[in-house]
């Protein structure tokens, strides 16, 4: 039956994959390995590159390798030639505005953001300008390039030419950063190179996305901001009204186009910025009621100029923008995870894969258990009074450095197994002491059919009581799942594991092989067989019952993970074509 069980973790297509992401999670050399590989290290870039060469033509696989490593830090980029393989797809790929899209990004990223105050180089701004006419010229509709080539003006110091390509808006449509190309060629990516992992793998690309080139968008608007306020006290009114009206109408663009839910969101911001004074906060208004005292300089400038009907668009657009920031931020808090559409399974989906990685560890841990007892000497009497101190000495040092490490994982794990060894010595001197006797030179004990009920009763027992624990601490496990930590990370929360969290999850993994002994032990406190023989014996024969009932409960867990995960991928498919429900809470520093 055991070999039974083998054959169908190693054969099935579906568990298989499942089994070794579960798997690699579980050994402790790879904690940072889940089931949606973000790839940084080595090999694992290596397997992507392999995996993208086989498909040269194929647009989108080649974009999610030249992209893989977009959020990836500066050295990271440069190290793998990111610059280099986008530029070399522009060459593949020439018709393609995407591409031209992402060179800007990734461009303006690394030298226009509001931390680089170095001048761009002559090689990097030939470079941003070919590209950003490239791409007006493939979709003069979209007002990402008139945009970004405004910031790029104001940038260089050349104000009269950036107002000239800002007020390019009025000719554009439609916002798009072509964001979508590099999730999607992603996706395909990571299932060609390590098998289709479903929603664990989805997410995580959807949620490593990054928005910094419009926090370069926002720096822009406020400049131009500060430009109207200036022209306002030259006494050019209409320059400074139209340059506020051009703002505006760059944050309707994108808060009704933006295939984005946060570009959307982003472009409530911007009319805000163009509906206020300078320096008034709109981080938390939600009401139009508190937005004249934020505007007193401009309402006053429209009343002046008697400009009735722009004052009458713009509070209409700042209806529309505030509507659209209450019905954003109360998604966030209607899902499973901040940011996550509603009505996907992350949560279940996250605490059975858990479940499976402490099924997988606690099987390793009953081996390791059942080895080192069979291994273990029958010690007598004399030799277990000496070592249970130098135990209880261990136990009480893996103690102190665990809560002084902060929940060090490996001395988590070495305070739980000195704690049930001094526990089984101490049974074995507690044992000797009621019988008065010295066992030392006696043979092994003969167990009767009482004592193999003893052990079926106990193992049962056992068993229950850690199937009844991992359903009742699933949101527990759901929350210490990577792409958990990660969703969490997103949104500007601490997902730091305190001890309490790193003892729940080590006694789910070791509690059973380690109880196991010492409860079988305890039935002989009122026996002539020693505590030490009883742990030893039982753990020979409860090991292929014990094998058995993990591996059936972990493959029960898996077909249900899997049905789960196929319900959530589907689900994650729809919600990130759908361009009001997938909700990112990026922090600005994304």
């Amino acid at each position: 039956m055991l070999a039974g069980l083998c054959l169908t973790l190693c054969f099935l297509p579906a568990v298989h994959t499942l089994f070794l992401a579960q798997l690699q999670f579980a050994l402790p050399a790879s904690p940072a390995v889940f089931s949606g590989p973000i790839p940084y290290s080595a090999r694992q870039m290596r397997v992507l590159s392999r995996t993208a060469d086989k498909y040269p033509d194929d647009y989108l696989l080649q974009v999610g390798r030249a992209t893989v490593l977009f959020s990836a830090s500066r050295q990271q980029r440069r190290k793998d030639h990111t610059l280099l393989r986008m530029v070399r797809l522009a060459d593949l790929f020439p018709l393609s505005p995407g591409v031209y899209a992402m060179l800007v990004r990734y461009l303006t990223t690394d030298h226009m953001g509001e931390q680089s105050k170095t001048p761009l180089s002559p090689l990097t701004l030939n470079l941003l300008e070919h590209v950003i006419t490239r791409g007006k010229h493939l979709d003069p509709d979209n007002a990402f390039w008139p945009v970004m080539q405004a910031a790029l003006e104001l940038r260089e110091g050349s104000t009269s030419l950036a107002l000239r390509d800002f007020s390019a808006i009025r000719t554009t449509s439609h916002w798009d950063a072509y964001l979508y190309e590099q999730v999607i060629g992603q996706w395909r990516l990571y299932s060609l190179a390590y098998g289709n992992h479903g929603a664990a793998q989805k997410v995580a690309p959807l949620s490593m996305i990054g928005f910094p080139y419009l926090q370069i968008v926002r720096h822009m608007a406020l400049q131009m901001q500060t430009i109207a306020e200036q022209r306002a006290l030259h006494g050019k009114t209409d320059q400074a009204v139209n340059i506020r009206h051009q703002i505006a109408r760059l944050g309707q663009i994108l808060r009704n186009t933006a295939p984005w839910s946060y570009e959307a969101l982003f472009g409530t911001d911007l009319t805000l910025i163009a509906s206020t004074d300078k320096g008034a906060s709109t981080l938390h208004l939600f009401y139009s009621g508190s937005w004249p005292r934020l505007a007193h300089r401009y309402l006053a400038l429209l009343r002046k100029a008697h400009r009735k009907p722009e004052e009458e668009w713009m509070m209409h657009q700042v209806e529309k923008s505030l509507r659209l920031r209450r019905r954003m931020n109360l998604a966030r808090y209607d899902a499973s995870y901040p940011g996550v559409p509603p009505g996907i399974p992350l949560a279940p989906l996250f605490g059975l894969w858990m479940t499976g990685v402490c099924l997988l560890r606690q099987l390793g841990a009953f081996v390791l258990t059942a080895l080192f007892l069979a291994v273990l000497p029958c010690l007598p009497i004399r030799a277990v009074r000496i070592a249970l101190p130098v135990v209880f000495a261990l136990t009480a040092a893996a103690a102190l450095l665990f809560c002084k490490s902060i929940g060090s994982e490996p001395v988590g794990s070495a305070l739980l197994v000195f704690s049930a060894l001094s526990l089984l010595l101490w049974l074995e001197l507690y044992a000797n002491s009621r019988r008065k006797t010295n066992w030392a030179g006696r043979g092994a004990p003969r167990f009767s059919l009482q004592n193999q009920e003893a052990m079926l009763i106990c193992l049962l027992i056992l068993l229950a009581a850690d199937t009844l624990l991992l359903w009742m601490l699933q949101p527990f496990l759901a929350s210490q799942h990577p792409v958990a930590h990660l969703l969490s990370l997103i949104a500007g929360e601490q997902t730091r594991s305190t001890i309490l969290d790193v003892l729940t999850m080590l006694s789910l993994q070791l509690a059973l092989p380690l109880l196991l002994p010492v409860a079988l032990a305890c039935t002989t406190l009122h026996s002539s067989i020693r505590p030490l023989h009883m742990a030893q014996r039982t753990m020979k024969q409860m090991f292929l019952p014990a094998s058995v009932a993990l591996l059936i409960l972990y493959l029960l867990s898996a077909q249900t993970t899997l049905r789960l995960d196929n319900r959530a991928s589907n689900a994650l498919s729809q919600a990130a074509l759908n361009d009001r429900q997938w909700v990112l809470t990026h922090t600005p520093a994304q």
